[in-house]
């Protein structure tokens, strides 16, 4: 493909050159892009545009291959002429086998970058950098092509003229690509401590890169990063160095303008739209796609390079002021893809002295239509699941959704797949594209009888792409069981408590399999998990529904469940989904009580309503709640309270008693006081130099408690891992602690609050301090004289310091003195000789060993010695 460059005049060109051309010394722009060959071979290509008229010409670069310190030399297989004398193409390519899975970086320096580059003062002088990132996974996959960049790297605008420029990056692999702005690198990918990036530059995600505005005029250098990602991994990345000249001129872009920049369309859809540019000061317009290769690439995100049926755009050939192109695409099901399609437009205002270009890119997402004919037919305690296979016969499995009741769901403009906000859960993937059926067991649990259960269909492609999804089918199992709906407790006690039990009877059994007599066996289990059933008795009429009250029910201590079975003579029929009662519990908590309940039902409870017991043995509704918990406050501690849980629910399909309510049995509480109050906050203030902390601390009965009686102090010392209790503190207006007398400052330090009921809070954030280790050594003392005065050398008074390590030399360098003591006490002898050390002065090395928060660190100290009156 012939490439081409934005045509920069020639009268711009040489203003901008001629002041240049003494320095000027090659590389202007360039990147490296790859493409996989076979196994671990892949071939890689570096592209650069250079300053041909610079002796620093490039038959061939080094290459580093991101591996074992491997370099090749890299030959240049192209020359392309941009703008004679100005501006060249180099592209040179290698194939290379890596060694392995691994991520290598591939790179290439080059000493010679163009001079006078406004934003790299010194760019003479610094080399020209370019990397990109290949992954080759140790975990297989298709292996990666690096987007291709069909827009060359260097452009022009004017100074206070908005500019534009798009690299037009295509993945060949249909990856999503993500950009950003880097600095430009130097030698081996360093930073560049004389680049910057003028005011007002921008990238989007569909690489429009911005500049508002130049204000300068002359050469700026940038950097575009494009991250390659495949299924939410980093696969790869390229990094473009790209110039921009900017030059004393004004000219305004055309601006391009279409209906709307993102559309859906469904696969087999003609899709069409113009794309319409007009210059606003009147030039002539050119108006172009960016539309990649001539057929010898992959099918990426671009919709020109789709392998079958590409799109075309038609613009006129004749550049006029106000120009439109029409965007003609048949898709079919091969594009159906999981990343947008992105068209990019291109109009150059080709009449100006200096060229201006404006970008516009239109993304557009094919999506697979939906499954069609979906039905659901009942089979006994099952839902089988049938529709027509896709349309598209690239489709590679179906998704299978459930939920319980229609949803009303209508997808929306281009929402594809099944959103969870709808309520549905998946429930299968099939496997083939003939796969088209599926019978929904609940994982072998069977379904509840008196449920409506609706069901979608997606239709899923090689990238994972999702189909619309298919229209909704919804169906009800027969109702040829009995129907549980009432399990309520009647009476509460540990031997005499009482249950309601009630069902619908069966109204669509086959009366020709199965013509009677019908009798129901009723069974009951001591707990609510359906575990355990044992027969408890027996009804003999199909109408007979009803049975009043069970027993003898130790209702205090134990939820029930019952299951009802429906017989023709001696045939069962079927039996019923359990059921089991509310069987509700209390847990106190100071001036409240925590009410929570469980339950297993096989219809829905949509509330709960919580009773407390009054004064006068009635009941007072307290709350209501969606969940089965409920909270009742402001309670008296120490008194008893009682409570009741009605549930309010029923079952989604017709025929059957709605709504449905049951109650639990009662339960009973005594509140108390037994949570902790919220911790103090802490401050630690350190005294060190008097071996001393002070703590203070906020009263929590200030803010978030009323009964804080006192606090217990606790401290961690430094290079120790558990806090020590130090003191307890009262009244609890007592916020202030001198912790004194420490070996040592170092340490962290909690405080807890201690409530009337003995409650102790969490400890308050730790606070910690360090030591202030001083140590000082003089620079004169006089031994040898026994005047009492200065005859052994000693620190000056030190603290915090474990050990040190001081060796003392005489002029000559001969070690004539050392010790690891921190009171040294050196009386001015030779450490070898016992004589008496003569005057003059003596140099020290002393490593001072201090204790920290951290340990022990260490500091050094160097210094001379003055000696006097000694021999």
């Amino acid at each position: 493909m012939l490439l081409k460059v934005r045509k920069i005049s020639i009268l711009l060109l040489f203003i901008l050159f001629s002041s240049f051309s003494l320095f000027a010394t090659h590389n202007r722009a360039g990147e490296i892009t790859y493409t996989h060959v076979s196994e671990l071979r892949y071939k890689v290509t570096v592209t650069t545009y250079t300053d041909p008229t610079s002796p620093a010409d490039r038959p061939e670069l080094e290459i580093d291959w991101g591996h074992n310190n491997k370099t090749d030399t890299i030959p240049r297989v192209l020359i392309v002429g941009i703008v004679p004398n100005l501006i060249q193409k180099n592209v040179y390519e290698m194939e290379h086998v890596f060694p392995g899975p691994f991520t290598y970086k591939i790179s290439v320096t080059d000493p010679n970058r163009v001079a006078s580059v406004v934003n790299m003062p010194g760019s003479v002088d610094i080399p020209f950098y370019l990397e990109s990132e290949l992954v080759i996974s140790p975990f297989g996959g298709a292996p990666n092509n690096s987007p291709v960049l069909h827009n060359p790297p260097i452009d022009n605008g004017c100074v206070f003229v908005p500019f534009q420029h798009n690299p037009g990056a295509v993945d060949p692999d249909g990856d999503l690509l993500v950009y950003s702005l880097i600095d430009c690198r130097g030698y081996k990918g360093n930073v560049i401590q004389s680049f910057s990036y003028p005011a007002g530059f921008a990238i989007d995600q569909d690489g429009n890169l911005t500049w508002n505005v130049p204000v300068q005029q002359g050469f700026y250098n940038i950097a575009i990063l494009i991250k390659e990602y495949r299924n939410g991994k980093f696969i790869g990345s390229v990094v473009r160095d790209m110039q921009i000249i900017i030059g004393n001129c004004s000219n305004f872009p055309p601006v391009i303008s279409t209906l709307n920049n993102e559309l859906c369309v469904e696969a087999g859809t003609f899709l069409q739209f113009n794309v319409t540019a007009n210059d606003p000061e009147g030039d002539n317009v050119l108006l172009t796609a960016i539309t990649g290769g001539i057929g010898n690439e992959n099918n990426g995100n671009n919709p020109f390079m789709a392998p079958s049926s590409p799109a075309v755009f038609n613009a006129p050939g004749i550049p006029a002021p106000s120009v439109t192109g029409q965007f003609l695409w048949q898709t079919e099901c091969s594009h159906v893809k999981k990343q947008q399609y992105k068209a990019t437009f291109k109009a150059e205002d080709i009449g100006s002295p200096n060229t201006m270009a404006s970008y516009y890119t239109v993304k557009i997402l094919v999506v697979g239509p939906k499954p069609k004919n979906l039905t659901v037919t009942p089979q006994a305690t099952n839902m089988h699941i049938k529709w027509n296979k896709s349309e598209c016969n690239n489709v590679v499995k179906y998704k299978v959704y459930r939920r319980e009741g229609p949803s009303g769901w209508n997808p929306a403009y281009c929402e594809t797949g099944v959103p969870s906000y709808t309520g549905f859960q998946l429930i299968a993937t099939t496997t083939s594209f003939l796969d088209t059926s599926f019978t929904d067991t609940n994982n072998g649990l069977g379904l509840i009888h008196g449920r409506e259960y609706c069901y979608r269909v997606v239709a899923i492609f090689p990238d994972e792409a999702e189909s619309y999804a298919s229209d909704e089918a919804c169906n009800t199992l027969i109702k040829d069981v009995a129907i549980i709906t009432h399990v309520s407790v009647d009476s509460t006690s540990t031997v005499n408590g009482g249950i309601y039990l009630d069902w619908s009877k069966p109204t669509e059994h086959n009366t020709i399999l199965y013509p009677g007599p019908y009798k129901y066996l009723i069974y009951r289990a001591t707990n609510n998990t359906g575990a355990a059933f044992v027969l408890i008795d027996s009804t003999m009429s199909i109408n007979d529904t009803t049975y009043t009250i069970d027993t003898l029910l130790n209702t205090i201590g134990t939820p029930y469940s019952y299951r009802v079975d429906f017989y023709s003579g001696f045939d069962l029929v079927g039996k019923s989904n359990y059921a089991s009662s509310i069987y509700s519990g209390t847990s106190p908590g100071d001036e409240k009580l925590h009410i929570v309940w469980t339950e297993n039902t096989p219809w829905i409870n949509t509330h709960y309503v919580v009773y407390r017991r009054n004064q006068n043995m009635g009941w007072d509704s307290v709350g209501t709640s969606l969940t089965r918990n409920f909270t009742d406050s402001h309670l008296v501690n120490g008194r008893n309270y009682c409570y009741r849980v009605k549930s309010v629910g029923g079952y989604n399909s017709a025929g059957i008693t709605y709504p449905l309510v049951n109650y639990s049995q009662i339960a009973c509480g005594i509140p108390y006081d037994n949570e902790p109050p919220c911790p103090p906050t802490l401050t630690v203030t350190s005294a060190c130099e008097k071996f001393e902390n002070i703590l203070s601390w906020t009263n929590p009965n200030h803010a978030c408690a009323d009964d804080v009686e006192k606090y217990n102090i606790y401290f961690l010392p430094a290079r120790e891992t558990d806090f020590r209790f130090v003191a307890s503190l009262s009244p609890a207006n007592d916020t202030i602690f001198f912790h004194s007398n420490l070996s040592s400052a170092a340490g962290c330090y909690a405080v807890t609050a201690i409530d009337s009921a003995g409650n102790e809070s969490i400890f308050s954030d730790s606070s910690c301090v360090d030591n202030c280790p001083v140590y000082e050594l003089p620079n004169v003392f006089s031994p040898g004289n026994n005047d009492g005065k200065n005859d052994l050398y000693v620190p000056f008074p030190y603290r915090y310091v474990e050990a040190i390590n001081l060796k003392i030399y005489n002029r000559w360098g001969k070690l004539v003195f050392e010790t690891t003591h921190p009171d040294i006490n050196w009386d001015g002898t030779d450490k070898d000789t016992g004589n008496l050390c003569s005057s003059g002065v003596y140099y020290y090395i002393c490593t001072v060993y201090e204790e920290r928060f951290n340990g022990i660190t260490s500091r050094v100290l160097k210094g001379n010695i003055q000696i006097f009156g000694s021999k």
